[in-house]
């Protein structure tokens, strides 16, 4: 049961950041910021936190979408930071 009320936190961090309007990630940074870390890390990014900042641009970009794909919010940023981070990883390693 802890997962899931763990879940409904996250999924109102970013249902929070919506109604905002989309303007202030704070609260977002702080909860997300430690799953987005172990992933960069996991992906053995140059630059991790160049990295963490594109992809809470792309949350900030794409976050009505979210709710219409009825994924918990911690699995949908974790996607969205995988598909950043695989286009980063191949282009720095294409360097």
């Amino acid at each position: 049961m802890v997962s899931g009320s763990l879940h409904d936190c996250n999924d109102e961090v970013l249902r929070a950041f919506l109604v905002g309007g989309g303007q202030d990630l704070y609260l977002c940074v702080k909860v997300f910021s430690p799953l987005l870390f172990a992933l960069a890390a996991h992906y053995r990014l140059a630059q991790p936190e160049e990295a963490i900042y594109l992809v809470f641009e792309e949350v900030r970009r794409q976050a009505a979408c979210w709710e219409p794909s009825g994924l918990p919010a911690q699995l949908w940023i974790a996607g969205l930071a995988r598909r950043r981070f695989e286009t980063l990883g191949r282009a720095g390693s294409a360097a």
